[in-house]
């Protein structure tokens, strides 16, 4: 195999897999490819810029597994919604594919021109709607936080391993009780219960409905 920078950032996102994020380090993925560490650092300085380039080819995955030729918004549903959302669903969707996904992209600077391309339709898309630029900036920044924040807290609790039958996330172990915090007992058994993809769209449509507010009238 030929050693490059995006040859060794598959290589790492397929060891990522086996080791999480934590146990990945430059030792196994040298040994993975075969090589001596060393020869790593002639294509990446380090461990963040390793993560960059996975983060790098996460999103182009994210970005071109979009339905651009299919994007149909419900009767009464702005373009720009649905295409917010559709975005916010597939970054999730590929974030997921990888252990730890969402904590590899957290914070890393991508660039990629399948990246830029998309991030000036998503722009100019906001802009035909009616956002400011200032807005559409900050539209696109919230979705995109919101996508891996709640993706980072999903697979965190995947990777808990609790016994069923002892999952604090299921059953709180805290001094929480129904007659004393009926509201906080309601609202844990909520999102226990929830399927994370629904909690996913619902509290997304609640930020993309928040955002259709903020339009100039």
């Amino acid at each position: 195999m030929k050693i490059n920078r995006e040859a060794i950032a598959r290589a790492a996102l397929t060891l990522l897999n086996e080791t999480g994020l934590e146990g990945l380090t430059m030792r196994l993925l040298a040994k993975s490819l075969n090589v001596q560490a060393p020869a790593l650092y002639w294509h990446i300085k380090n461990k963040q810029e390793l993560l960059d380039a996975m983060a790098t080819i996460i999103s182009v995955v994210a970005t071109e597994s979009l339905p651009l030729d299919t994007i149909s918004p419900e009767k009464g549903t702005p373009f720009w919604q649905t295409w917010l959302h559709t975005w916010a669903q597939a970054l999730r969707t590929t974030l997921l594919t990888y252990r730890d996904g969402a904590r590899v992209v957290a914070g890393t600077y991508v660039t990629h021109p399948a990246i830029t391309t998309h991030l000036e339709t998503t722009l100019r898309i906001l802009e035909d709607a009616g956002f400011p630029p200032d807005k559409s900036a900050q539209a696109l920044s919230l979705v995109l936080h919101y996508t891996i924040g709640h993706t980072i807290e999903e697979q965190a609790r995947q990777g808990h391993p609790y016994p069923p039958d002892q999952n604090p996330y299921a059953t709180p172990t805290s001094p929480t009780t129904p007659t004393r915090h009926p509201r906080t007992t309601q609202a844990l058994n909520y999102l226990s219960t929830t399927d994370p993809t629904d909690q996913f769209d619902q509290s997304l449509n609640t930020i993309l409905t928040g955002l259709k507010s903020t339009l100039p009238t």
